[in-house]
């Protein structure tokens, strides 16, 4: 295979060989219309997460927010996006961009989209080289 695509939990990890010009195209999805796509980006090398604050169910627990943070009371962002080098990181700095503004996650040479409350989309300048 020239390419190829892993799905890691709905992290997404692609990676090619050198020759190879495949793009895989990646769909964002809005979190709170899970069928309408908010954009399509185009990876060649790397991975993209994607993190919301919608609840999830615990077969013990029942419902609870997955995502807390000790500083903050509720964040103004419910989704985010991250393309990083791994899964790992994509998906760790997901969690950053909840609550934090985009800038550090800009400096770190990463690329990321956030969505607010009120269906605003926030970007770093690098996110719009991937968006197809």
């Amino acid at each position: 295979a020239e390419s190829v695509c892993v799905n890691l939990g709905g992290d997404i990890r692609v990676t090619r060989q050198k020759h190879s010009t495949h793009d895989w195209p990646i769909q964002i999805m809005s979190p709170t219309e899970p069928q309408t796509a908010v954009c399509t980006i185009s990876l060649a090398e790397g991975a993209v997460a994607t993190s919301h604050i919608n609840a999830r169910h615990r077969a013990d627990r029942g419902i609870e927010q997955h995502i807390a943070s000790a500083a903050k009371e509720s964040p103004a962002v419910i989704a985010t996006s991250v393309i990083a080098s791994t899964a790992s990181w994509a998906e760790a700095w997901t969690k950053y961009a909840i609550f934090h503004d985009l800038n550090l996650i800009e400096s770190a040479g990463l690329a990321a989209m956030t969505i607010d409350a009120g269906g605003n989309i926030m970007e770093t300048s690098t996110w719009k080289e991937f968006v197809r």
